[in-house]
């Protein structure tokens, strides 16, 4: 890596700082008028970029300034004292909150595969689709003379795992964990860097943010996923595609949120283009029930053979 600890530290510290003021709202945008405040329960860890472009996504819809507050959706509850009047962005197949009716506001979070396309433009002119390419691809940026490990994952999340474990999916239970062999291969082969094993979302954020590796795994809106996205920020440069899979381009797993406002409210006159975000590749809807249930019963021995080295 590039970076010392204590730089990575500061970075992390000062994004922090920045992810406080958006989710606060101190830092609106210019002109709008007076916004709301709108409470996301969320069971997927959210870097400051990620909050950005969320907000960003709701203020151009709703045409106003929001405060966004991010909470842990374990034990989220709509009818918590203080919440009467804000808004709600839930998660599709969250019971519908009582006293609040649905918006035509809608947004989507993929799980992609994000790519350095500068880094990689040394030894590939386009980011891999399945795995053989992937596996490819790795071994010639490894062998670079100013080596790197290609590749950091945010292993120590459960939802990461899981979202390997649903992209992967063969349909045959008896095949156990499908993600682990290949994981385990890369980590062997130093191609995966081995802090992945610790790392979490944010961690795996910066170290792609800072060019030190050229592949991570993220959580992306769907309006920042093309090229040229006014809502790319720091990451104008990266590209974002599925995760390749054995034959082509796995399934992308998919959230889909809604905005609740509270029934009497005025509903809001939505600008075009964001009621729905479309994607070109397949993906799959995950389910928090099946998702919560894996990583309860499932995440505990996956996460232990992968440090133990037992994925083949």
């Amino acid at each position: 890596m590039t970076r010392s600890l204590g730089c990575r530290v500061l970075c992390r510290v000062a994004a922090l700082g920045l992810a406080l003021a958006w989710c606060c709202g101190s830092l609106p945008a210019l002109g709008a008028p007076v916004g709301e405040t709108v409470v996301l329960p969320s069971r997927v860890n959210l870097v400051p970029w990620v909050l950005d472009a969320v907000r960003r996504i709701l203020e151009r819809g709703l045409n106003r300034t929001i405060a966004l507050s991010v909470r842990p959706a374990a034990g989220f509850s709509a009818d918590e004292p203080g919440l009467e009047r804000s808004w709600l962005l839930l998660e599709d197949g969250d019971p519908p909150p009582v006293g609040r009716e649905a918006t035509g506001l809608r947004l989507s979070l993929h799980w992609v595969l994000g790519v350095r396309a500068d880094l990689l433009a040394p030894v590939a002119s386009a980011g891999p689709t399945t795995l053989s390419e992937f596996r490819e691809i790795l071994v010639r940026l490894r062998a670079r003379p100013a080596p790197v490990f290609p590749w950091f994952e945010s292993l120590y999340s459960p939802m990461t795992l899981r979202c390997f474990e649903v992209a992967w999916a063969t349909g045959v239970p008896e095949q156990g964990f499908t993600a682990l062999p290949f994981l385990q291969h890369a980590l062997d082969q130093k191609l995966l860097n081995p802090f992945s094993i610790d790392a979490d979302e944010a961690l795996a954020f910066d170290v792609f943010e800072a060019g030190d590796t050229v592949f991570a795994t993220m959580w992306v809106p769907g309006e920042a996923l093309p090229v040229g996205s006014l809502l790319r920020g720091t990451l104008t440069r990266a590209l974002f595609m599925p995760l390749p899979g054995p034959q082509g381009p796995a399934p992308v797993p998919r959230l889909d949120f809604t905005l609740w406002t509270p029934v009497g409210r005025a509903a809001p006159v939505l600008a075009p283009g964001v009621i729905t975000a479309s994607a070109p590749f397949v993906a799959r809807p995950l389910e928090a029930r099946l998702d919560e249930r894996w990583i309860r019963f499932a995440f505990p021995e996956a996460y232990d053979r992968l440090v133990r080295g037992g994925g083949d």
